[in-house]
């Protein structure tokens, strides 16, 4: 049984109370969150652009050397009850913005804590009202009002003289420390930027996966955002980001090959990590919306291919036919675009398309097709038939499957009436062809 299964059962048959927030105590809950184990502790940083996201800033400058780091960014302060209420927040599963900054602030502490550093410290507040949390292992938190200037918010994790240290200075020197490399990574759809030395990380939604093509955009009504496009020979993939840090990929089944997606929803629930997106109805309109702004991209390449799809290319538009059920809807645009294709061949070589096959099918009730050619032999058919010649060891033709897919029990073989017609136009000239005594 689920959590969520769990409390609807021992919801069931009561009324509601009121409506409010449970608090648990600080140390307890300060504990607990310590319990927890960190898989990557220096991705710390990822809890901090989630932070600043929350806080409405608009750029998080990072200083990272070998023995300390430094974020800043603007946006609202924080104040001392935000430090106070920081760890329960982290156990509360609230939509407000404020308690969601607290959890990822908590997060980013616990986090970084995990590497053993001297301290962690976070300054925030207006000028002259300015509050620092310092956190040790091992120790109680401190929250001192500071007289310093300044303003925005300042996190400050220092650490210890270590032999760690020195493999950190060449990483550092190849510009590989992994707090680094994790923003490059899991930031680069951030919708601020995210400045590193002289780099800048993120700021917009877009794709930036070499060999992408055809990107295509959209939003809902939900607000969230998504970017689409293919990506040859690579499998179909859609990133789901939240508060400006990649934090889950998937791939539905159902999806076409070479598809990719990133949707951004920053009301997207996750679990305490937040690095997995709770499976509900936020995670469905954001698979949802993928494939929409998928399909949209797709759309896109087809009307590139001016009517006539290259060989190269037949295998995987085959391929978005089987796998996608859009792409058999006649009533979706993906579904409009295929249906135009000239994709079969008659029996007289002239093109045939999924919208000419189906206005067939609803005039005479089957699909026709034959295996085998009659080009050459046959001058004259009245009915639609596909021409699908097997391959060079007697196999279906591929275009043949997948129209048995397309108009399953339908499709009816039609070779034997056509041999009987050819046999039929045969005799008959070799009739006409008869010498004959002129007579009047």
């Amino acid at each position: 049984m689920s959590t969520d299964e769990l409390i609807a059962s021992l919801c069931a048959g009561g009324r509601v109370d009121s409506d409010g927030e449970f608090t648990l105590d600080r140390e307890q809950a300060r504990e607990k969150l310590r319990t927890f184990q960190v898989a990557e502790p220096h991705r710390y940083v990822l809890h901090v652009v989630a932070l600043a996201v929350l806080r409405g800033a608009t750029r998080v400058r990072f200083e990272i050397e070998t023995g300390e780091l430094r974020a800043r960014f603007d946006g609202e302060p924080l104040a001392a009850q935000d430090f106070e209420d920081l760890y329960s927040s982290s156990f509360a599963g609230s939509p407000r913005a404020a308690e969601q900054a607290r959890q990822q602030l908590a997060l980013a502490i616990n986090a970084a804590l995990a590497l053993d550093p001297r301290h962690v410290q976070v300054t925030s507040g207006p000028p002259g009202a300015r509050v620092r949390l310092t956190a040790r292992h091992g120790a109680e938190d401190r929250i001192a009002a500071v007289v310093e200037g300044g303003e925005g918010t300042e996190i400050h994790v220092l650490q210890r003289v270590r032999p760690g240290l020195v493999v950190r200075f060449f990483r550092s020197a190849r510009g590989a420390l992994p707090e680094l490399l994790a923003l490059r990574e899991r930031c680069r759809y951030s919708p601020i930027p995210i400045e590193v030395g002289g780099e800048t990380i993120g700021g917009r939604l877009a794709i930036e996966a070499p060999g992408a093509v055809f990107e295509a955009t959209q939003t809902d009504a939900a607000g969230r955002a998504c970017v689409a496009a293919l990506r040859p020979g690579r499998a179909p993939e859609v990133r789901l980001v939240r508060h400006g840090v990649w934090i889950e990929s998937v791939s539905p089944e159902y999806l076409p090959p070479e598809a990719f997606a990133v949707v951004r929803d920053d009301r997207l629930a996750t679990d305490l990590s937040a690095t997995q997106a709770v499976r509900g109805d936020r995670f469905a309109g954001c698979v949802a919306l993928a494939e929409a702004t998928i399909e949209l991209a797709i759309v896109a390449w087809l009307a590139t291919l001016g009517g006539a799809v290259p060989a190269a290319s037949r295998a995987g538009v085959r391929r978005i036919w089987r796998a996608w059920r859009r792409a058999q809807d006649p009533g979706a645009p993906l579904g409009r675009a295929l249906a135009e294709l000239p994709w079969w061949t008659d029996l007289f070589g002239r093109t045939l398309s999924l919208r000419q096959l189906r206005a067939a099918a609803d005039a005479e009730g089957v699909v026709y097709f034959t295996s085998t050619t009659f080009a050459e032999r046959l001058k004259r058919w009245d009915e639609t038939v596909g021409a699908a010649p097997r391959g060079p060891g007697g196999e279906l033709n591929e275009d043949l499957l997948l129209l048995r897919e397309l108009f399953a029990e339908r499709v009816r073989d039609r070779t034997r009436e056509l041999e009987r017609a050819v046999r039929r136009e045969a005799n008959r000239r070799r009739w006409l062809a008869r010498p004959t005594r002129p007579a009047l």
